[in-house]
């Protein structure tokens, strides 16, 4: 996000991973249509080479709006997945939309500090 990067843990040895991970950036942003997009990239690990399989960007217009700190800390799974449609739900890509062949379910909250 921005300059910043993270990498949530590899999931070794299956075709079907499951992060449930939660990745926590520290940005001052403006109003959410004219914040940066999220942009999220799927790479398969490999002992020797790792594949890229693609990319979906995020809008923040799209983000769930948090109204605190606390209220995040507060959260459950249970919370979380109950926020979840099907817009979370997004096709990746290589090069241009339309080119991929899957989808990865993201969910981008917004804190304000």
């Amino acid at each position: 996000f921005g300059q910043q990067t993270q990498q949530p843990r590899v999931c070794r040895r299956t075709v079907d991973p499951l992060w449930f991970e939660t990745l926590t950036f520290d940005a001052v942003l403006p109003e959410p249509v004219y914040a940066p997009q999220v942009q999220v990239q799927l790479w398969d690990y490999d002992l020797d080479l790792d594949d890229f399989l693609g990319q979906v960007y995020i809008n923040l217009e799209d983000a769930v709006m948090l109204k605190s700190r606390e209220e995040l800390e507060a959260q459950t799974g249970a919370d979380v997945l109950g926020m979840v449609s099907d817009k979370h739900w997004r096709h990746f890509f290589l090069e241009e939309p339309g080119d991929g062949q899957g989808r990865v379910l993201a969910l981008v909250q917004l804190t304000p500090k």
